[in-house]
Formats: structure tokens, sequence, C-alpha cells
């Protein structure tokens, strides 16, 4: 059984480079492309919180998710 992610073009919300270390692995692992949108993530909180995170984890990563497919529709997955 194939995994989800095979394959796929996987849209990553991020402004500080974690691609550099998931790219290579998912691209040699399972096929899939990881592209990094032009949004500023930094507006759902920052991880030293002198911007506070709006909600929960879950729920910001959520907002990740749809400022990708609103930045980039074609992407299979974010």
């Amino acid at each position: 059984m194939a995994h989800p992610y095979t394959n796929r073009r996987i849209g990553l919300a991020t402004m500080h480079e974690k691609e550099r270390a998931l790219a290579a692995p998912f691209r040699r692992v399972l096929g899939a492309e990881i592209v990094v949108p032009p949004i500023d993530t930094d507006t759902l909180g920052t991880f030293s919180g002198e911007v506070p995170r709006p909600d929960a984890l879950v729920e910001t990563s959520l907002l990740k998710a749809e400022m990708v497919f609103e930045a980039m529709p074609d992407v299979d997955c974010a």
C-alpha cells in the first residue's frame, strides 16, 4: 500500500528554511516535492513568543495549512 504523500506536491508553511531538513527525505523516500509558498507564518505567532499564537498548536497548524492552499492552490496537501 502506497503512502498518502507518495509522488505528491506538499506545501510547507515556513519562513525559517525547514524545507532544507525535510525536502531530501520526502523526495528520496516518497518521491514527494516540498514547496514553500511566499507567506508570512510569523503572523500566526512565533516560537520565541514575540508574537503570541492566536490559538492552540493544532488550530494554528490548520490556519497555516489554509494559508498554503490560498497561496498555492496547485499543491496536493499542506
